[in-house]
């Protein structure tokens, strides 16, 4: 009976830990631009895929591009979600990622035509590299598990003891 109630314990906690309600997070990968330089770091979508939660990205410095850190919030936003673009604007310096198709919790592509960097020196456009897409667990979901995990162990040490 009690491994029994440790598995639904287990089971909810994995369902309660599904990717139908976590934020999202989006590594680049592999982000580069026209003349230069590198786009890194990640950025973070709601749930439902329809507005920014974080973001930390970095254009790097190359030839007259000194190079800009984009961080929301901090930067002002623009979005529209989930399927043409994400533009962050600070200070003058502006970020513009386009998405070749709509967003999803499991594929998500930059348009390397459209995207670009803009900076004292002008505009870059990015030229290749991909989105990584990964989860971020409720730490409710994570709570459950645990817990669950804890009372198999415990039954588990139960048993061998003999009680």
């Amino acid at each position: 009976m009690r491994a029994i109630l440790a598995s639904a314990i287990i089971a909810t906690g994995l369902a309660a830990a599904a990717p139908a309600s976590a934020d999202v997070i989006f590594n680049l990968s592999g982000v580069t631009f026209t003349g230069g330089g590198t786009l890194t770091g990640s950025f973070t979508l709601n749930n439902t895929l329809t507005s920014v939660v974080a973001a930390d990205l970095v254009a790097s410095a190359s030839g007259s591009f000194a190079g800009y850190t984009y961080l929301y919030p901090g930067a002002s936003l623009s979005e529209s979600l989930p399927t043409q673009y994400i533009q962050f604007d600070s200070a003058g310096d502006e970020l513009r990622i386009y998405f070749s198709s709509t967003i999803t919790a499991t594929i998500a592509a930059i348009n390397d035509v459209a995207s670009y960097d803009h900076e004292a020196a002008g505009n870059r456009t990015i030229s290749g590299g991909s989105l990584v897409v990964g989860m971020v667990p409720e730490p409710a979901s994570l709570a459950v598990l645990g817990s669950g995990l804890v009372g198999l162990v415990g039954l588990r040490r139960r048993r061998r003891s003999g009680v």
